[in-house]
């Protein structure tokens, strides 16, 4: 059935009730990631948005209290197609999650993704390209950084890690979310799973876990890495003070 089909929007709508009533959030996402359908299948994007306001709208009578988004890859948003396509549902949403990988770069621009910059400019121009975009309130709900080189053969990509550049990213991240009132951020890892991948070789398409391997905040024996004490100052409250980028071009939409 399609996405705005009667019977998908009353199952959805179902879902969502059972999730609220399970744990009781103070954000629900309605569509991890479903902004990634308006930059690779454009033509579904209409169905998707007619089932998000439908549930939308049911569960801000029944839980007011709950804030409800939708997310988004901060690299897909940046095509102009897809911000301009986006933008009316990202208005009419409580909030804006996103995805960010800034060293993820190269896999992005296999999709059609307009590059992210090499070193800092990874991260600097998006943040103050979505500062011009949108007034509504962003939740970074996944990213992370390489602290490792990784090769993906199957896609013929390098991806440059380092953990110093994770560091970095870490303090100006929490200088941004500061600066713009993020809701929120989660770091996607906590722990390396080099056991993990190794454990899974042979399996069809693990090469690209290769992505998201090594970015987290202590090695994969747990050891901490420089980006840890970002962290915990930032936890603390304890964010480097003065403006973390510098101006960047006003969003086209």
């Amino acid at each position: 059935a399609d996405l705005d089909d009667d019977r998908v929007k009353a199952a959805y709508l179902e879902l969502a009730r059972r999730a609220i009533a399970q744990f009781k959030p103070t954000y629900l996402n309605l569509g991890i990631e479903a902004g990634e359908m308006a930059s690779r299948d454009p033509r579904r994007w209409g169905k998707f948005e007619a089932l998000y306001r439908y549930v939308a709208e049911a569960l801000r009578r029944e839980h007011p209290q709950v804030k409800l988004g939708i997310s988004f890859g901060l690299q897909s948003l940046r095509k102009p197609d897809v911000a301009k396509r986006a933008k009316a549902l990202i208005d009419q949403s409580d909030y804006l999650g996103l995805s960010f990988y800034p060293h993820a770069s190269p896999f992005g621009e296999r999709f059609g993704e307009p590059p992210l910059g090499k070193g800092e400019a990874a991260w600097r121009e998006p943040f103050e390209w979505l500062r011009a975009y949108t007034k509504t309130p962003i939740a970074l709900c996944e990213t992370g950084y390489l602290s490792q080189n990784a090769e993906i053969k199957s896609f013929s990509l390098s991806m440059q890690g380092d953990p110093t550049l994770q560091a970095a990213y870490m303090r100006e991240l929490a200088q941004t979310a500061e600066r713009d009132n993020y809701l929120f951020v989660v770091w996607f890892l906590a722990v390396d799973y080099e056991r993990l991948f190794e454990r899974m070789k042979g399996s069809p398409g693990n090469d690209v876990n290769l992505l998201w391997r090594n970015i987290g905040l202590w090695s994969g024996d747990v050891q901490p890495k420089p980006a840890w004490e970002e962290w915990k100052r930032a936890v603390r409250g304890e964010v480097t003070r003065g403006a973390p980028v510098a101006a960047a071009p006003a969003a086209t939409v």
